[in-house]
């Protein structure tokens, strides 16, 4: 019988448990025969916003989306079979050809003197799709503003939209408040409108599907923003926003799995567990190394770290692009693996109007391997 923990160890070990409690959220010992689980977090990156666009998905996840999209179009992966087939979307803003001070104040003498805005809010009422059979969706969206020179830099994206209909989509509307939003330079305000219509219209075509987060890219030329000293406003047509790009985001980490053995490895090589049926699927997806999930640098004392089940868990280093849920499906059947799970990104960059934002799992969702030509799923 273990002998009783005193009360530094009882602490310990609940602080421990309560921080792997959020590592190892929506319950990673269901990555079973009936599917894989797992948390989507929604990470916008960094843009410049003078600079070309980049791909949100960094570290190979492009590669690696790549591979989980044709699966999930073959047929090959299903995602919630049988409920909900919904997707989020994220969307991101850059600016482009801000006029220099001479074209901004081309028709006008203001009394301001030609100084550029530091700040250029616009105030969002609501997000429209429109699909591709010409049906409209509209998003459940929380007005918002949004300033576009700060996109990509304070301002990491304009919406996070949780649960779209899985679909093809040719446009967005972005709908502005009655009051459209306004300009600052140096702290004193000023009114901002379009110069016709109520919102910017975005045309373009995405696909949205189940589980995954498409990222648009949405950009806002400005060559044509000018001061109206009628109004004491800024001006800028509604015609100006274009589609830059769309990507498929997954809602895990590529080239990384964490997996709990039954056992721990005895001796830790930098390829090998020591038990030949996991040996070689590893081998089989060049695995490139294994990492303990505790060492000597990790504040958990040893006692703990078995009670739990520390020193029995490692993480498994792939190339990124090498299908993780593939050898994933292939680990969790193996009678000396406890479970095995994809290292699920978490919430960095909250963006605003997403419901769920700072909360350990928003959307749980399974993804099962069927079988081809065959009904049956692993």
């Amino acid at each position: 019988m273990r002998p009783k923990f005193n009360q530094r160890k009882i602490i310990i070990f609940i602080s421990t448990f309560l921080a792997l409690t959020f590592v190892f959220n929506c319950e990673k010992k269901q990555t079973n025969q009936s599917g894989l689980f797992t948390s989507i977090f929604y990470s916008p990156p960094p843009t410049n916003s003078l600079d070309p666009i980049t791909s949100p998905i960094q570290d190979g996840g492009e590669i690696q989306a790549s591979i989980v999209v044709e699966k999930i179009k073959s047929g090959e992966y299903q995602i919630n079979p049988g409920g909900q087939q919904e997707g989020k979307l994220g969307i991101l803003g850059s600016y482009t050809n801000l006029p220099n001070a001479d074209i901004l104040y081309r028709n006008a003498a203001p009394s301001i003197g030609k100084i550029i805005p530091n700040q250029l809010e616009i105030k969002i009422k609501k997000i429209i799709l429109i699909s591709d059979s010409g049906n409209t969706i509209e998003t459940n969206f929380i007005s918002k503003k949004v300033d576009i020179f700060k996109f990509g830099i304070e301002t990491p994206g304009i919406a996070s939209l949780p649960q779209i209909p899985k679909g093809i989509y040719k446009s967005i509307q972005i709908l502005l408040e009655p009051d459209q939003g306004n300009a600052l330079i140096n702290g004193e305000s000023f009114g901002f409108r379009l110069s016709e219509g109520t919102g910017f219209e975005i045309k373009g075509q995405f696909e949205v599907l189940t589980g995954l987060t498409t990222n648009l890219k949405i950009n806002f030329d400005l060559s044509q923003l000018q001061f109206d000293s009628s109004t004491n406003s800024f001006i800028l047509s509604n015609q100006i926003c274009e589609l830059s790009k769309a990507t498929f985001e997954l809602p895990y980490t590529p080239g990384i799995l964490i997996l709990k053995l039954k056992n721990p490895i005895e001796n830790l090589d930098s390829k090998t567990v020591g038990i030949k049926e996991i040996d070689s699927v590893l081998d089989q997806h060049s695995l490139l190394s294994i990492l303990p999930f505790v060492t000597e640098d990790t504040n958990v004392d040893s006692e703990t770290a078995e009670l739990i089940g520390l020193n029995r868990t490692y993480f498994l280093i792939f190339e990124a692009k090498v299908d993780l849920l593939q050898v994933n499906f292939a680990l969790a059947n193996i009678p000396e693996v406890d479970w095995v799970t994809t290292n699920t990104k978490s919430e960095t960059d909250a963006i605003p109007n997403d419901p769920e934002a700072n909360t350990s799992c928003f959307f749980l969702f399974e993804i099962s391997k069927c079988l081809s030509n065959s009904n049956q799923c692993l």
